[in-house]
């Protein structure tokens, strides 16, 4: 079993550093010669959320393979170049975390008895769910900072509430895709309109327009289907 990264969230994460480390160029760079103001302050701000951010990409990316035939599991850190191999029985178990954000997160954490910790989140990782199931199989499941062991009720406990997130991510997520596409209904429909009344010269770019809102509309409707059969899935176990 191998976790698969979001190439497209990291991208679209590493594209918006870049965007804010042009801008705090211009605020900061190019207005210190001269003073120190907002404008330069804020863009001090701004240049280190973009060094942070930068960093935070290279730093924490993470691939994880679980060799269920060879008892091993490695962590890879890409960027870094870094790996590390464990057997099963070197690692003490896995934990839950929960991330906040404008769609909220969850994570697994697994920590091996050398003390070392390794954190995977649904925001970077595709498949967490599927290594969630292999967590299951193969390590303890533990709680808070310290994984102490639970007891059975508290077993119990720690996976209805992680069910109960998912399914409240599925509908945070259902929401976010509807809106999505009424957004891009209405781009497409403007679009449609210029295109017909022949109002300016960028006909075939608005053709563009329209025919990539048709296509995004059409993948995330699928996407929409499958969030729907696990919102229906999952209401069954947290009703």
């Amino acid at each position: 079993m191998v976790t698969q990264i979001r190439i497209i969230t990291i991208l679209f994460s590493l594209i918006m550093l870049s965007f804010f480390g042009l801008g705090s160029y211009y605020m900061f760079f190019e207005n210190i010669a001269t003073e120190i103001n907002v404008v330069s302050m804020v863009g001090i701000a701004v240049s280190v959320l973009f060094v942070a951010g930068v960093f935070s990409v290279y730093w924490f990316t993470l691939i994880i393979i679980i060799h269920d035939d060879l008892n091993k599991i490695l962590f890879i850190y890409p960027f870094r170049m870094k790996r590390k191999t464990y057997q099963f029985e070197d690692i003490i178990g896995f934990r839950f975390k929960y991330l906040n954000a404008k769609i909220n997160y969850k994570s697994i954490q697994l920590k091996a008895k050398s003390g070392e910790k390794f954190l995977l989140s649904d925001f970077e990782t595709a498949n967490l769910r599927i290594f969630e199931a292999s967590c299951f199989k193969h390590f303890e499941l533990r709680a808070d900072k310290s994984f102490r062991k639970l007891t059975r009720e508290e077993h119990e406990a720690e996976i209805f509430a992680s069910k109960v997130f998912d399914y409240e991510q599925a509908k945070d997520i259902k929401f976010h895709l509807i809106a999505s596409i009424l957004f891009l209904i209405v781009i497409g429909g403007v679009s449609l309109n210029e295109i017909i009344s022949n109002t300016n010269n960028f006909s075939r770019f608005l053709l563009t327009v329209f025919l990539l809102c048709i296509l995004l509309v059409v993948l995330i409707a699928r996407k929409l289907v499958k969030v729907n059969k696990e919102i229906r899935r999952l209401s069954l176990i947290v009703a």
